[in-house]
């Protein structure tokens, strides 16, 4: 090998020696896989223009065996075609890319695409003369070096990487996460479904009580427009069936505004004022199609079970979630962001029919925006309101606007026909942390009275970097006694017009004042972490206060991992005091990842205790099993087991407990799917943003980072949990493959809308695998790295030493050309049959190439 300033380029290599009588062609094949790992550090310099000459006679072993290496001279050294490659700029990355290598003047050049051209971000001023167009991309190829005289690029072949090198003063000034609204994907048209089916049955001997709940989601994407309809099934036994319609709404986002526009059921966001539900329309800032750095959250809910427990979600007594969840430790971090105002309550009904119910805490907190960024919401249309009698209309407007780096403006106005209210407030950022404060007017009529008053907020958020402490909301509210909320003031006015003589402002319990914490502080490696928050309520009208502390230390000891907790509540029904342990011990360092998790309570009715093993099943642990064992307050013990298999189209679960004086079981279901063109394609995952994966042929292939999920018989399959307007990398497995398929790419990269089901096309080749040993007349050998085609000009691959060659073709007739420095070598033709295959999968011929005219 001849290098020229240390520049090195791999040789493709066939992977075993081919002929006995080539012995010395199986010891060449040594030595450069044994300097392969040298090269390979190498490799990312061999191409940035400097030529590398290889010397055939390196790897000449005999005067009848010529070597083609010319390919290989040049900075790209690779045969002319498409190739999926990551797009490194200035030493990030910024995408995934087809990109096409085209023979110029014998040499391999690199051409843009006009997509590639436009990540790249090049200042207007450098693309005056680029009038590359679509419609000739086949005939043309525009370089790097043509559009910015400066620029390098070339591809590392031991990195599957382009690396492009533009001078900074070339580019366009974005943030380093930016990702330009024309690369947004809108996705297909398609039918949307999901379904998270659940029956519950517990038996004790007070009686037995048994309920069906099923949550929908149904929608259309139709160009852009998201159709989204919202309901849940509720059967009880003693109560009958109800179906509520939650939502029903159409939405589209206005990329130049980073906008979405929403018409039909919706709820406020509740930023400034408390949220609201209303139909009607909303003209609302989207902060998810800014990057990163210029963004400034649904609770997660946290709790534990005594036995298989029913929880429901509720929030200003609109069901949120419902769900059976089996004993011990819970958690469901997967709640719609609705939007709602106030508190959200949750109710734990165990098997044997008691029921805990606790709260937490949710409030919205002012965030400072960067300058000159601007949030904002428009919303008009009548309120949503079991309790009106009558159509209630309401307008909202709110504004936020960075004045400077260090301070935020706010305000808005919020109206009905008998209630109005004005805020305004700052946010400032200082080094003693981020504060708001706000003023809130309001002024509401009855028939018979008028009330105004006022409620002042104020907010404060502080990182100790010192001590690594968090606090993550301070917040402090006072009110004066004629100040009303917009659901209190609904209430009020709704029973004046009902006549009622002796409801007065004063039947409300309305704030008077309310203090909020919540804080974490993280010690010191190996010394754990400490949680605090804190609620305290009053109220004008003398009804006594409402507190609630909750208080936690966790920390690992080895692989064992140890909780402490603490909840008291104080309210006018009483308080309580409730004291947790937990242990989490791994057993075994296997892949199923099984647990042994222990919890002991303790509260003013008694100890409480229960232990369980958490493992799964399969190579992707599609199967999650739970065995577990309880002991209440009243004595009684239980024993319970539970279990959820994730199949390629749904997820299926059940669970069973049997106690002392009481037993309970569940069963369920729940997934999604998509009506395309292609048909109907299940999964057993939803999520508002989604893709559509389609290898055709690949069936088998497993998507990685999501348990057992696979492309099913025509190649598709959802994948779920995409991140709007951002990259999303998806990747697929070959393991599971049919023998006869090959997937040109494993990776692919997509930036979907919001709600949008966008299509991810991997290229397949679909034939079998064939092992050639070619014979040329007069013994001859074939001219080394020579490329080999089929009938209509595709290269296949190119010859290995020993006169080796590995295609994959379809079944049928089939006719190669072997061609090395633009001439035609020779040809072959072979026919491939079911009966071809040996028992390694390969079809093996020894064929005769004659020489082409």
């Amino acid at each position: 090998v001849k290098m020229q300033r240390n520049n090195f380029t791999l040789i493709p290599v066939a992977p075993y020696p081919t002929r006995r009588k080539s012995n010395n062609k199986f010891f060449i094949f040594l030595f450069l896989s044994f300097t392969t790992s040298e090269i390979g550090q190498n490799i990312s310099r061999a191409a940035t223009g400097d030529e590398a000459i290889f010397d055939p006679h390196f790897l000449h072993t005999s005067s009848d065996t010529p070597l083609d290496l010319s390919v290989f001279n040049h900075s790209t050294p690779l045969q002319p075609g498409n190739y999926l490659l990551g797009v490194i700029l200035n030493e990030r990355k910024i995408s995934m890319s087809q990109v096409v290598v085209k023979k110029i003047e014998k040499n391999s050049t690199i051409c843009l695409s006009p997509e590639l051209v436009e990540k790249l971000h090049i200042k207007s001023e450098y693309l005056s003369d680029y009038h590359f167009k679509k419609s000739d991309r086949h005939s043309s190829c525009q370089t790097i070096e043509q559009l910015v005289p400066a620029a390098q690029a070339h591809i590392d072949i031991a990195t599957q990487q382009l690396i492009i090198s533009i001078p900074q003063a070339a580019l366009s000034r974005r943030t380093s996460n930016d990702i330009d609204p024309s690369l947004w994907d809108r996705g297909i048209n398609a039918l949307l479904f999901s379904y998270d089916a659940n029956y519950y049955h517990s038996s004790q001997k007070e009686g037995d009580f048994k309920s069906f709940y099923n949550g929908d989601n149904i929608g259309i994407n139709l160009h852009g427009f998201m159709l989204r309809h919202r309901g849940s099934l509720n059967w009880q036994q003693n109560s009958g069936k109800h179906y509520r319609s939650q939502r029903n709404y159409v939405e589209h986002d206005i990329a130049p505004l980073k906008a979405r526009v929403t018409l039909g059921d919706a709820d406020t966001s509740g930023n400034l004022f408390d949220s609201f539900s209303f139909r009607g329309i909303m003209l609302a800032s989207d902060d998810n199609m800014l990057p990163d750095s210029q963004r400034g959250y649904a609770p997660i809910i946290r709790g534990v079970a005594q036995t298989n427990a029913h929880v429901t979600v509720r929030q200003n007594n609109s069901l949120l979630y419902e769900t059976t969840v089996p004993p011990g430790p819970f958690s469901i971090d997967d709640l719609y962001p609705t939007g709602y105002g106030g508190d959200i309550s949750v109710t734990v009904r165990e098997s044997d029919g008691r029921e805990n119910q606790f709260t937490v805490p949710y409030a919205a907190i002012a965030q400072l925006v960067r300058p000159g960024m601007m949030l904002y919401s428009l919303t008009a249309g009548t309120l949503r309101n079991i309790n009106l009698s009558r159509s209630e209309k309401v307008a909202q407007a709110t504004l936020q606007r960075g004045i400077s780096n260090h301070l935020t403006g706010y305000g808005g106005l919020l109206s009905t026909r008998y209630y109005h209210a004005l805020l305004l407030g700052g946010a400032l950022g200082t080094p003693y942390g981020a504060i708001a404060l706000d003023a809130t007017q309001t002024h509401a009529a009855s028939q018979r009275q008028h009330r105004q008053g006022q409620s002042y907020r104020l907010t404060w958020s502080k990182l100790f970097n010192a001590s690594n402490s968090t606090v993550s909301v301070a917040a402090w509210r006072l009110s004066s006694s004629g100040y009303l909320s917009l659901n209190n003031a609904v209430r009020w006015g709704e029973d004046a017009r009902r006549a009622h003589p002796n409801e007065t402002l004063s039947a409300y319990a309305t704030p008077r004042s309310r203090i909020s914490v919540s804080l974490s502080q993280g010690f010191h490696e190996g010394w754990g972490q400490l949680y605090l928050s804190a609620i305290r309520q009053s109220y004008w009208q003398g009804s006594g206060n409402n507190n609630q502390l909750q208080a936690g230390y966790s920390n690992n000891f080895g692989s064992v991992n140890g909780s402490l907790s603490v909840n008291r509540v104080h309210s006018r029904q009483g308080e309580e005091t409730q004291y947790t342990l937990g242990l989490s011990v791994p057993l075994g360092s296997g892949s199923r990842h099984t647990s042994l998790n222990v919890n002991v309570n303790y509260s003013n009715d008694g100890l409480a205790s229960l232990a369980n093993i958490n493992s799964s099943l399969g190579e992707g642990q599609q199967l999650e099993y739970t065995l577990g064992a309880s002991h209440d307050r009243q004595q009684h013990s239980s024993a319970s087991a539970a279990a959820s298999w994730h199949t390629p189209v749904t997820t299926l679960q059940g669970s069973y407990e049997r106690g002392s004086h009481s037993d309970a079981w569940s069963a369920g279901m729940n997934g999604a799917g998509a009506v395309v063109s292609e048909g109907i394609v299940a999964s057993p995952w939803y999520s508002k943003t989604m893709a559509l994966v389609s290898a055709p042929g690949a069936s088998g292939a497993y998507v990685e980072g999501h348990s057992g999920l696979q492309l099913n018989a025509q190649g598709h399959a959802l994948v779920p949990y995409l991140v709007a307007y951002r990259q999303n990398e998806i990747a697929l497995n070959p393991q599971g493959l049919p023998q006869d398929v090959e997937l040109k790419s494993t990776l692919s990269q997509t930036v979907p809308h919001s709600g949008a089901l966008v299509k991810v096309d991997f290229a397949t080749r679909v034939g079998r695998a064939v092992l050639i040993h070619v014979a040329l007349p007069a013994g001859q050998s074939l001219p080394f790295g020579a490329s080999v085609r089929d009938a209509q000009g595709q290269d296949l691959g190119m010859v290995a030493q020993g006169d080796m060659i590995y295609v994959r073709l379809p079944e049928g007739d089939s006719r190669l050309e072997v061609i090395s420095a633009g001439r035609s070598i020779c040809m072959m033709k072979l026919s491939l049959s079911k009966k071809s295959a040996s028992p390694n999968g390969f079809a093996q011929f020894h064929l005769p190439c004659q020489p082409g005219t």
